[in-house]
Order: C-alpha cells, then sequence, then structure tokens
C-alpha cells in the first residue's frame, strides 16, 4: 500500500527521524540522433537500475540490520507473461530485456493497428529534445 506521494503508507507513522534519499538526475537523451530507441531505452533503464543499486548500497546502513541482509530485489511486473525477479547486478539485464520485449510487444501491436482497449505503456526517449532538469 502507498500512501500520500507515493511513498509507503507506515513511512510517516515509523519512531525515529526517517531518511528519504533521492539520486541524482538520469539523462534520457539519446547518444546521437541514429541511435535505436529500443536501445536508447535499454540503456536509460539500466542506468534507472545501477543508479537504484547504487543509493541501496550506499545507504542501506540506515535500515534495520534485518531488512539490510535481505538485501535488494527488483521485481518486473511484465503484464501476463509472469514477473521477472533480479536479486543482484549481473541479474539485471533479465530485467531489462523483459522491459524492452514489453515496450517491442506493444509497439508492434500499435503499429499493426490493432484496438485495445487496454494500452500497455511504452517509454519514449526523444532524439534532441532537452529534458527539464529538477
Amino acid at each position: 500500500a502507498s500512501g500520500k506521494f507515493g511513498l509507503p503508507a507506515g513511512l510517516f507513522c515509523l519512531p525515529g527521524k526517517p531518511l528519504l534519499v533521492v539520486g541524482a538526475a538520469i539523462s534520457s537523451e539519446r547518444l546521437s540522433p541514429d541511435e535505436d530507441e529500443d536501445a536508447a531505452v535499454s540503456r536509460v533503464f539500466e542506468m534507472y537500475l545501477a543508479a537504484l543499486r547504487s543509493l541501496w548500497r550506499s545507504h542501506s546502513g540506515h535500515l534495520p540490520r534485518c531488512v539490510a541482509e535481505k538485501g535488494l530485489r527488483f521485481v518486473y511486473r511484465s503484464g501476463g507473461q509472469g514477473d521477472v525477479m533480479s536479486d543482484a547486478d549481473h541479474s539485471d539485464v533479465q530485467l531489462i530485456e523483459a522491459f524492452a520485449a514489453r515496450c517491442r510487444a506493444a509497439r508492434a501491436a500499435n503499429d499493426a493497428g490493432a484496438a485495445s482497449t487496454k494500452r500497455v505503456p511504452t517509454l519514449h526517449v526523444g532524439a534532441q529534445k532537452p529534458m527539464k532538469q529538477f
């Protein structure tokens, strides 16, 4: 369950002073105008996963020991094809491949003119459009 701002519902009920960590911005610009969209999306998603793992390594010491010892697990809910999980850097490639495959399938269905009531969101990375950094 999530509460205000998408944070865990119990975050504000925890004793002590909760620590909220935000990582640096990740550039989503294409490396070149000729870069394939799938390659660009996969590259940005890979950087995102690496940044989350880095934050975990840097700040997991603030968590209770029993929580930190469990480690960080990413679960990609692939929408009916089964969940893909990753517990370490080397297995993140499975998540990236599952995400890219779902984006390709959604784009192919959209390109084929398939009328679907439930559309799968895709991530589009602009070729030369600068992103506003907050």
